[in-house]
């Protein structure tokens, strides 16, 4: 008896007491590779774990078992947080293999600056805001507590106003945004002197 071959042709001679022989020849055959493969898409928002993964399984002798890192054993996940998810199968033979689902990610909405027009006046209301927006997934729709909409808002006066950005995959960010105001008048001293005589302009 022979164990632990390889696959492939083999041949064997058999010969009795009386120096009769027969000759065999016989292959053994091996399964095909088990080969994995995946798509992905990334999560909808930064910081969400709704990626969406498919493993693709090829070769190897069915049925497979499936077995993600945390646990789970589906071969369509679409509850993944951003990053890398080891994934390994097994198949009928407890042939394995393992591969890395990378679940890509998406930037943060961020308010990169914001550019203030201080009102002109103290208590003025020609003061403006300007936003510079990046991240997420443009273009973005802004609106402000105010009731005004845009990245740039003007006529205002001084205060906070808060902003909502939402980009085009339905993300949001809400900041508050103060505005300062201009500087006000002080007087800081008053100087007077009554009129000589009466009626007199010389005061």
């Amino acid at each position: 008896n022979r164990s632990n071959l390889t696959a492939g042709t083999y041949y064997v001679t058999i010969t009795d007491d009386l120096n009769c022989t027969i000759e065999k020849q016989f292959t053994l055959n091996e399964p095909e590779l088990l080969v994995l493969s995946y798509t992905a898409s990334s999560v909808s928002c930064f910081g969400n774990a709704d990626g969406f993964a498919s493993i693709e399984i090829e070769g190897g002798i069915s049925p497979c078992q499936i077995s993600w890192a945390d646990g789970a054993s589906d071969s369509i996940r679409n509850d993944l947080a951003a990053g890398t998810h080891d994934v390994l199968v097994t198949d009928a033979n407890n042939c394995s293999e393992s591969i890395e689902v990378i679940i890509p990610n998406l930037n943060p909405i961020r308010i990169n600056e914001v550019i203030p027009t201080i009102p002109s006046c103290y208590q003025g209301s020609d003061g403006g805001l300007e936003l510079d927006i990046n991240g997420g997934v443009a273009p973005y729709s802004v609106s402000w507590s105010n009731g005004r909409t845009g990245a740039s808002i003007d006529s205002i006066s001084a205060g906070n106003y808060q902003v909502m950005i939402t980009d085009d995959n339905n993300c949001q960010l809400t900041e508050l945004i103060s505005l300062g105001d201009g500087t006000p008048i002080y007087l800081t001293s008053l100087v007077t002197a009554n009129p000589i005589c009466y009626g007199e302009p010389s005061g």
